[in-house]
């Protein structure tokens, strides 16, 4: 009976997850030297290598994954974005770990912590979308990160004083604040 790995609560059999593994190093191996695959100039063409050890013995680069903590759920990521495919700069990641972790993202830089625009606006509550129009129309990045967001108010405010309701929209302010105050 084949030995089984758990991946997501289920269990796996030991060949579909070497298989993964394989797609995996075979897949990082070409991209890194082979110069006619597509992802080589990012990868290769930006000096980008996969390790002797990996690179000549499929069954180091397995050893590793399963010591590490492979899952399907992961991906293999490379802690230094600018780095080899090596084990001491490999993980196995999510895709939030990976897609903060590209050459592409936009990083800021607030009270000398160093975030993406995406982590900053997570922490701080606000949907990336409206963070990226905010520095399209010209706030700075600092200040799309931290500043909270505001519904626009209701076109019609409405107030009840004794019972009888008077909407902002039929009175003048100087009216409204004399409702209030009772002057």
């Amino acid at each position: 009976m084949k030995k089984a790995l758990q991946s997501n609560g289920r269990k796996v059999k030991r060949s579909q997850e070497y298989k993964r593994i394989w797609r995996v190093w075979s897949h990082m191996v070409c991209r890194c030297h082979n110069e006619k695959s597509d992802s080589f100039k990012n990868y290769g063409g930006r000096g980008i290598s996969v390790c002797d050890e990996w690179r000549n013995d499929f069954s180091k680069f397995l050893d590793w994954s399963v010591k590490n903590g492979h899952d399907f759920s992961l991906t293999i990521d490379r802690i230094n974005n600018d780095g080899n495919y090596e084990p001491s700069n490999c993980r196995w990641a999510d895709k939030e770990v990976q897609s903060n972790n590209k050459s592409t993202n936009h990083y800021v830089v607030i009270n000398g912590v160093k975030k993406t625009l995406t982590q900053w606006a997570k922490e701080n509550g606000l949907n990336i979308n409206m963070v990226c129009k905010r520095i399209m129309r010209g706030m700075s990045d600092e200040l799309a990160v931290t500043t909270p967001y505001f519904r626009k108010p209701p076109k019609r405010l409405q107030v009840i004083l004794n019972g009888v309701v008077y909407s902002s929209h039929l009175l003048y302010l100087w009216e409204f604040l004399e409702l209030l105050t009772g002057c």
